[in-house]
């Protein structure tokens, strides 16, 4: 089970550690519900040392996925698809390249609107996903 939620993690964690600011709208601003549930998959992950089971990161998901303003909704539902599917069998979302594409536009878009890099840590640092 270990091996799965691993494996589980590299879908979750297409992380985007190198997210660029002007690949995105400066102007966007995501709503605080969305932000504050994009602090609280960043407080839970791999990222911080800490490997939640596979039904919480599916819920820490969910959070992003159900407060999303329309221009990224339809890639955080494709995020917590991805993970749901997971969860029931289909490891072929690991290596899905519109998955992982769906989960680096959520990434980027959490880290520069909820500008989650100074919110992390007043140097620098730190990526929801």
């Amino acid at each position: 089970m270990v091996g799965r939620q691993v494996a589980a993690l590299a879908v979750l964690l297409v992380v985007v550690v190198t997210a660029c600011s002007e690949d995105d709208d400066p102007s966007a601003h995501p709503p605080e519900p969305f932000c504050q549930a994009a602090i609280a998959l960043e407080e839970f992950g791999p990222v911080r040392g800490r490997v939640p089971e596979l039904d919480d990161q599916i819920e820490l998901v969910r959070g992003p996925a159900e407060t999303a303003p329309a221009e990224i909704q339809p890639q955080a539902e494709t995020f917590l698809a991805a993970m749901e599917r997971y969860r029931d069998g289909d490891d072929s979302v690991i290596d899905d390249a519109e998955i992982q594409e769906a989960v680096n536009e959520v990434n980027r878009y959490a880290t520069n609107g909820c500008e989650l890099f100074e919110r992390d840590n007043p140097n620098g640092g730190g990526s929801p996903f």
